[in-house]
């Protein structure tokens, strides 16, 4: 996702929660529906809490953590076509601009990730471990993915060997495990859940060993890092064997923005009580404030990176906070999906766009032509049309097993 200028270095997403991001903080699993139980078989208690879990359904156990943040699904929901947009690009003079300022996107997704963390882990001791084994297990199932779509990919069209013999080699590992960039076709956007496991296992040892009380000074270490050795690796003139940046990784991206998720949750109070309107005018600061720093260190010279801006930060703050103050939004379709739909079209939209480039490239040279420029646009619809797919066969096979 993060890689739009191919010429720079390679922030290899995919933004659950991409991103990941859950209910509690990821949007992997779509919780299941609670029993029917029999009003005389329990309590007014017990009755009017089984009431309250049925009139939530699937967005229930988000709203138990976060206090009834439904504008968190809706804005997962509508953070996945600037998924899309960063990765396959986006049509027109202005195109480039865009898709470089889509990736605001994955940054959103991981303070959503640190603020439902903090929201839940007073009532659920274990979330730290808890979240850290749901990541391993998405970022394996997607990495068993994508090592055979590759694979069968590079067979198909010869170049297996090839790949095979670099892909032990000291400077690709190194990318690979520590930088979080992927070297293959299909696949650059899980940096995104590969980053927010490293991320989720160093704040499981910060909160093991009482050093979560120190968070703020990480927070502000970790963004210095990220900006310095990011947009300003030019400017302080980095050149570390042959790396002129540090691209998009736990401690460029997911760690510094999911520890403000942790500071936007305590201060919710001061914050969500704000004005809407100053928040839509931040983003579009945070819009300008991109455009501008990309312009000038381009002018000068110094321009090695966009994967990260500071306007992204503060374009990502901002939805956060619009969309956190739509508490008590009534339930929609998107606060039902948003959060499965955001989750599956982040685990689509890679394979989903290679294959059709792949499959116009063999088939389809005018369809080739129109990927290559409306890409973006082409594959949300596509991804979002497949989860449509999904929804509806889970749906059936849901009302399949209630039948008698």
């Amino acid at each position: 996702m993060e890689p739009i200028d191919k010429n720079l270095p390679a922030d290899s997403l995919p933004e659950t929660e991409a991103a990941e991001v859950q209910p509690d903080e990821s949007v992997m699993v779509e919780p299941a529906l609670s029993g029917d139980v029999p009003p005389t078989a329990i309590s007014d208690e017990a009755a009017s809490t089984e009431a309250a879990s049925d009139e939530s359904e699937k967005a229930s156990s988000q709203d138990a953590a976060s206090g009834t943040y439904r504008g968190i699904n809706i804005l997962k929901f509508w953070l996945m076509p600037f998924v899309c947009f960063a990765s396959f690009g986006f049509p027109g003079p202005y195109g480039a601009f865009v898709s470089r300022l889509s990736l605001f996107a994955p940054i959103a997704f991981y303070i959503l990730c640190g603020f439902l963390l903090s929201a839940k882990e007073k009532d659920d001791p274990d979330i730290y471990k808890r979240l850290m084994k749901r990541s391993a297990r998405q970022f394996a199932l997607i990495f068993v993915i994508l090592v055979i779509m590759n694979g069968v990919l590079l067979g198909a069209t010869g170049m297996f060997g090839e790949a095979a013999s670099q892909i032990f080699r000291k400077r690709t590992l190194f990318n690979i495990i520590v930088l979080c960039t992927w070297p293959f076709p299909i696949g650059e956007t899980i940096w995104f859940i590969q980053s927010l496991l490293y991320a989720r296992i160093i704040l499981f040892f910060m909160n093991k060993y009482g050093l979560m009380k120190h968070y703020k000074k990480v927070l502000a270490a970790t963004a210095l890092f990220a900006v310095l050795f990011g947009e300003f690796a030019g400017i302080i003139h980095f050149d570390f064997h042959g790396y002129t940046s540090i691209p998009g990784n736990a401690i460029t991206r997911a760690i510094p923005y999911m520890l403000l998720g942790r500071l936007l949750y305590e201060k919710r109070d001061a914050l969500l009580t704000r004005p809407s309107w100053n928040y839509c005018l931040a983003f579009l600061v945070g819009i300008f404030a991109s455009i501008g720093e990309i312009m000038l260190l381009s002018r000068i010279g110094l321009l090695v990176y966009t994967g990260h801006m500071i306007g992204y930060g503060i374009m990502a703050f901002s939805a956060c906070c619009l969309f956190l103050k739509m508490k008590d939004v009534e339930k929609n379709f998107f606060v039902i999906h948003g959060r499965s739909y955001s989750w599956r079209i982040y685990v689509l939209s890679q394979p989903v766009g290679n294959l059709l480039l792949l499959w116009a490239g063999f088939v389809a040279p005018t369809f080739y032509v129109l990927m290559q420029v409306f890409g973006g646009i082409i594959v949300y619809p596509v991804c979002l049309a497949i989860c449509f797919g999904i929804g509806y066969v889970r749906h059936l096979v849901r009302e399949e097993k209630r039948m008698p």
